[in-house]
């Protein structure tokens, strides 16, 4: 049977919320609500959002499912479309779509899934003011033009200078770019990032009950990785156990493919390695070392991170142990810092604070070595908290925010050895939830998480 997306989008198919155990997705009207909040930050200008484009053979091969762009996701709810632009018009508090009427390809020729029919019909499903054919785009721009002083805003919104080749090789943003130029004056463009930015890190009710069901599973998967580690096992394989764990938890996939890394891939900034490297820095885990676990769950098109730090053998040393605990420590005092009104430097104060407490107590040299690290002038360089979300990194907020949900990453390494732990942290007003809950903390506690099932 075919149907076009709008009738499937009034049965509330493709959106996953008819399905058991999964979180319910948020209304039509919240989307129209998140444009008009758009139009409200942006009412000089006109917001132009791309869909992802659809390309065979690609990437998709690898995926384990299409991957909306998350700013179109985010004021459409589509998450199929393809190909598609998304008009927020500030100035005329309009919101359009322009559709492709075909997709590209003998392939793109096949597919029914991301086809959108326009028309006023399509329009009212959907919850726009209009919805027509994308070669109407042009003439929706000059036409606009009109308007004096009228600003037009873009993500990713690149300055294209510089080597033509170059550009083209090393910016996917390139032709988007370059056309946007070509149709609007290029004083008038403006970067929407950072208003795009601040609206997403503050998340709406349904997008928390989301995220406490992506919290949920990539706690589950975390738990699952940490007993994949055995030594003279490879990284894959334990990998592939997360990946198991997050189907098994009621979730699409992975939200990244797991960091597994272990012994000299898991000091930061190695794990970034894994991202030019056909086999993911895959290699066999040995007794005596620590293992990065690092990993995330995508459900309902948010996804997870959330990692702990242990060792291969299932033992920590004295020394990892040390170091360990003292990184626990320096983390539950920041967490324990965060809520509403708070700066993010004034949590990595806290931390910090503990371990200088702490300081003088320390007995092994990798721990008394680890202190050091973490007191010097760099040694907060990797720490992090950032935004979570439709994606596993939305930005860092300079100051936390009552509905941010925030991943609190503290990551530092010693003497060529990883030490990095992460939950995913509801903000609230005074104080903060956990949304990746029954976790290890403590080494007795990662210790026995190690322990096969």
């Amino acid at each position: 049977m075919r149907m076009h997306v709008p009738f499937l989008l009034a049965l509330g198919v493709g959106f996953g919320a008819s399905f058991p155990g999964r979180a319910a997705d948020p209304p039509p009207s919240e989307f129209r609500a998140r444009r008009a909040e758009a139009m409200r930050r942006m009412p000089d200008g006109i917001l132009l959002l791309p869909s992802a484009t659809f390309t065979f053979p690609s990437d998709q091969l690898f995926l384990h499912g299409f991957q909306q762009r998350p700013n179109f996701y985010y004021f459409t709810g589509l998450s199929s479309a393809s190909g598609a632009v998304l008009a927020i018009d500030g100035a005329s508090k309009e919101s359009w779509l322009f559709v492709p009427k075909e997709m590209p390809g003998l392939l793109g020729a096949m597919l029914e899934r991301p086809r959108i029919e326009p028309g006023p019909k399509t329009a009212a499903s959907l919850g726009l003011d209009r919805v027509v054919d994308r070669k109407e785009l042009p003439a929706f721009l000059t036409r606009r033009q009109d308007a004096p002083g009228l600003r037009l805003y873009t993500a990713g919104l690149a300055d294209a200078h510089g080597f033509p080749l170059d550009i083209a090789l090393d910016d996917p943003q390139a032709a988007w770019n370059h056309a946007l130029a070509e149709l609007w004056p290029t004083d008038g463009l403006k970067s929407a990032d950072p208003i795009l930015l601040q609206m997403r890190l503050v998340k709406s009710p349904a997008e928390i009950d989301v995220l406490r069901h992506v919290g949920k599973t990539s706690a589950t998967a975390l738990r699952a990785g940490l007993a994949a580690l055995r030594p003279g096992r490879s990284q894959r394989e334990a990998e592939g156990d997360v990946v198991c764990a997050c189907l098994d938890a009621g979730a699409e996939g992975p939200s990244f493919w797991p960091w597994v890394m272990t012994g000299p891939a898991s000091a930061f900034p190695a794990p970034f390695e894994s991202l030019v490297d056909y086999r993911h820095l895959s290699r066999a885990m040995r007794a005596g070392e620590v293992a990065r676990v690092d990993v995330g769950c995508d459900a309902d098109h948010y996804k997870g991170d959330v990692g702990r730090t242990a060792p291969v053998s299932g033992r920590f040393d004295a020394g990892q142990r040390e170091t360990w605990e003292l990184l626990i420590a320096a983390y539950r005092s920041g967490l324990a810092s965060i809520k509403n009104g708070v700066k993010t430097a004034d949590v990595f104060a806290a931390s910090l604070a503990e371990v200088r407490k702490r300081q003088p107590a320390l007995a092994t040299p990798l721990g008394r070595k680890a202190a050091e690290v973490l007191l010097a002038k760099e040694g907060l360089q990797f720490w992090g908290i950032h935004g979570v979300g439709l994606e596993a990194g939305e930005g860092s907020p300079e100051t936390l925010s009552t509905g941010m949900v925030v991943a609190f990453e503290p990551i530092f390494s010693v003497e060529g050895q990883g030490f990095y732990l992460e939950d995913m942290v509801l903000v609230t007003r005074d104080g903060h939830e956990i949304l990746t809950p029954g976790l290890p903390y403590s080494a007795e506690e990662i210790e026995r998480a190690t322990r096969p099932r």
